[in-house]
């Protein structure tokens, strides 16, 4: 087991911080929050954004987005086994009180790696500059809310999150580096032209992993209730 001594202070500060801020209402989003972060959320929104990637033309891309989120389950089980944390007080836990060890916290690892590839993608692609925008504010929501939501549930140490944050920033630069690699061996990447039918077509797509991901969601909000 790893001492974690030398973050404890930081984590009793935010943590304070954080109960002092509670309320019911509060307690409903941050539990809305953590539900994305879910394995099997995760693993829904990472097939729907494959689907729609490949549907785009964005071979590369979803190949990348696949093979790290097929990663990160065992590299998070790993480094749990590797660090062996305990969680923190249940007495402050709001939910059902989680399988494994506290450190790293996998949901934060897995909603940044999910949501920072895409915001990447965004990025790295020719899209008009608003469209960049939302993807990246909207990627920051989803991590920040995932994150904050184990903290303020009371099921993760503060520094479980940025310790997830460090091991997903890895493997995104992972990604990033084989994107680059893959484009400079083979050449830009063609993609199919956006016919009217097409754009169409992805819409309907979007429209389907949407409702998809939703059910996952609504699934798990009745499998794993608030206990406070």
């Amino acid at each position: 087991m790893v001492d974690f001594g030398a973050v404890a202070g930081f984590d009793s500060a935010v943590t304070t911080a954080v109960r002092h801020v509670s309320s019911p209402a509060l307690t409903r989003v941050f539990w809305i929050a953590t539900l994305v972060g879910d394995a099997s959320v995760m693993t829904g929104i990472s097939v729907a954004a494959v689907v729609l990637l490949l549907a785009w033309g964005s071979r590369r891309s979803a190949v990348v987005l696949g093979a790290l989120m097929a990663l990160d389950p065992l590299v998070s089980v790993w480094l749990k086994t590797a660090f062996a944390r305990p969680r923190p007080p249940v007495a402050g836990m709001l939910i059902n009180v989680p399988t494994g060890a506290s450190f790293p916290s996998g949901h934060a690892m897995a909603s940044l790696l999910c949501f920072g590839l895409l915001a990447l993608f965004a990025l790295r692609g020719s899209g008009p500059a608003w469209r960049k925008a939302v993807a990246v504010v909207g990627s920051l929501v989803g991590v920040l809310g995932v994150a904050l939501s184990r903290i303020y549930l009371g099921v993760h140490w503060p520094s479980d999150t940025v310790g997830a944050w460090a091991f997903a920033g890895v493997l995104i630069a992972m990604g990033w580096v084989a994107l680059v690699v893959w484009e400079r061996a083979r050449g830009p990447e063609s993609r199919p032209d956006l016919t009217p039918r097409r754009r169409r077509r992805l819409a309907e797509l979007a429209v389907v992993c949407g409702v998809v991901v939703l059910a996952l969601l609504m699934r798990q909000a009745g499998i794993d209730p608030l206990i406070r």
